[in-house]
C-alpha cells in the first residue's frame, strides 16, 4: 500500500495468445477523501514492474491520464483558459488547423485585443464553473448599453470570441453547459445603419471616362479599384489581391484576400462555391494597362506589381470623387467602399438575376452551394455577364 496510489493484480480472461488468461497489475489512486480513481493498467505481469511503472508515471506528473475523467481540470479559471489560447502553437489552434479551419493571422491578432480589452477585466479570475449563460448575457447588455458606443455588432462579435473560448473548455470538460447550443446565449439585437449605395445616374457620372479628371484627379489607379468592385460585387481585400494571372479574357479568378493587418494575401472572407467572377470586356480592356504594368504582380499596385495600393486611399478617392460630382450627402447615406456590394446585389436583381447566381458571385454561399457549384464555368454564369456587360458607364442599357 502506498500513500496516494497502490498497484493489484487482475486475471484476465482467456485469450487467443493466453488461452489460460494471466495476470495484469492495475493500480488506482486516492482522488478524495474516502474515494478512489477509476483502476488503470500497467501493462506490467509481475507487482515489482507495475510499482517501478507507477512511480515513474507519478514522477511525470501523469499518474491520472489526461483522457480520464478523473484527471484535474485543465482550465480552472478564465485566465487560465486566455493564457495563449490565440498563440499558433496553442491546443485551439493546432486543432483548428488540423480540421482544416486555420485561425488566421489578422483575427487571432483581433481576438487577442479583444480578450485583452474585455474579457479578462471581466472574466479573467472567475472559475469557469462558477460562469453561467447568463452572466455573458449580462456582460454583452452591459457592453452594449453603458455609453461605451459599442454597436450591436460589435458586442456580438466580441461575445462570439467569448463563446468560442469557452467552447473549447467545455470540450475539455471544464465547462458544464455547451456555449454553442443554441440560443443559450443570445445576441444583441440593434438598430444597424443600413449600407446605402448609389443610383444608377451617379453610378454613370462617377465612372464615366470623361469625369477622371474631373472627378478622381486623373488617378486611374484607384478609379479601376472601385469600378471593379462595383461591376464584379467583390470585397476590397479581394480585389487587392488580384493578380496579373487571375485575370482572364472574361472572368476574374477570385481566391484569396490582401489582409491589410498582416500586408500578406490570405483566404477570402467565406469559401466561395466558385472563384470565377464573370469579367466584361469593356472592364477587361480598362484593366488591361494596369495588368501590363504589373510584370505579373499584383494589378492595382503603385510598385509595379509587388504589393497592392493602399485601400484606404482607394476609399477616400472614392469620397473626394463624390463630392467632385456633388453627392455630398454620402456620409449621411453610409456610402462607403463596401457599398459597392450592395450596388452590385440590387442592380442584379434589378435586372432579374437569381440570387442564387448572386449569392455564388459575390461569396455569400452556404456550405450545400460550396459542394454544389465548386466546379462552374463562367458560361454558366451568363446571366451575371450579360448584367455586367449593360454596367458600362459609357455605354450600354443601365
Amino acid at each position: 500500500m502506498h500513500d496516494t496510489w497502490y498497484v493489484f493484480p487482475r486475471k484476465l480472461p482467456p485469450s487467443k495468445r493466453h488461452p489460460q488468461g494471466r495476470t495484469v497489475f492495475y493500480y488506482n489512486c486516492w482522488i478524495g477523501p474516502n474515494k478512489r480513481s477509476t483502476a488503470w493498467s500497467t501493462g506490467c505481469t509481475t507487482r515489482k514492474a507495475a510499482i517501478a511503472h507507477v512511480r515513474d508515471l507519478e514522477r511525470d506528473g501523469k499518474l491520472i491520464p489526461e483522457h480520464s475523467p478523473d484527471a484535474p481540470l485543465k482550465y480552472r479559471t478564465f485566465a487560465d483558459l486566455s493564457r495563449g489560447f490565440w498563440d499558433p502553437g496553442s491546443e485551439y489552434c493546432r486543432g483548428q488547423r488540423a480540421f482544416g479551419k486555420p485561425v488566421t493571422e489578422a483575427y487571432a491578432k483581433a481576438a487577442k485585443g479583444i480578450v485583452k480589452k474585455h474579457l479578462s477585466p471581466t472574466f479573467g479570475r472567475l472559475l469557469l464553473e462558477n460562469i453561467t449563460p447568463d452572466d455573458v448575457e449580462r456582460f454583452g447588455l452591459r457592453l452594449f448599453a453603458d455609453g461605451k458606443g459599442l454597436s450591436a455588432k460589435r458586442v456580438n462579435n466580441i461575445i462570439s470570441i467569448l463563446r468560442t473560448m469557452l467552447g473549447h473548455a467545455h470540450r475539455k470538460r471544464c465547462l458544464s453547459w455547451n456555449p454553442k447550443e443554441k440560443e443559450i446565449v443570445r445576441a444583441v439585437a440593434g438598430d444597424s445603419k443600413k449600407r446605402g449605395h448609389l443610383t444608377l445616374q451617379e453610378f454613370r457620372d462617377l465612372f464615366d471616362t470623361a469625369n477622371v479628371e474631373k472627378a478622381w484627379k486623373g488617378h486611374t489607379l484607384y478609379r479601376l479599384v472601385n469600378l471593379t468592385a462595383a461591376v464584379c460585387g467583390l470585397r476590397q481585400g479581394e480585389v487587392l489581391a488580384l493578380q496579373a494571372a487571375d485575370v482572364h479574357d472574361d472572368f476574374l479568378n477570385v481566391d484569396k484576400a490582401w489582409i491589410t493587418k498582416t500586408r500578406s494575401l490570405g483566404p477570402t472572407k467565406a469559401k466561395r462555391a466558385t472563384p470565377v467572377v464573370p469579367l466584361p470586356e469593356w472592364l477587361r480592356a480598362e484593366l488591361q494597362p494596369l495588368v501590363d504594368m504589373s510584370r505579373g504582380g499584383f494589378v492595382f499596385s503603385t510598385t509595379q506589381g509587388r504589393k497592392p495600393t493602399s485601400g484606404n486611399r482607394a476609399r477616400l478617392a472614392l469620397f473626394d470623387a463624390l463630392d467632385a460630382i456633388e453627392v455630398h450627402d454620402y456620409s449621411e447615406r453610409n456610402i462607403d467602399f463596401h457599398s459597392w456590394r450592395h450596388y452590385f446585389n440590387s442592380y442584379a436583381r434589378s435586372a432579374g438575376v437569381a440570387d442564387t447566381m448572386i449569392r455564388l458571385v459575390t461569396g455569400h454561399n452556404s456550405e450545400a452551394m460550396t459542394e454544389r457549384y465548386t466546379s462552374l464555368t463562367v458560361d454558366q454564369l451568363s446571366p451575371v455577364a450579360a448584367m455586367q456587360q449593360a454596367m458600362d458607364p459609357n455605354g450600354g442599357d443601365a
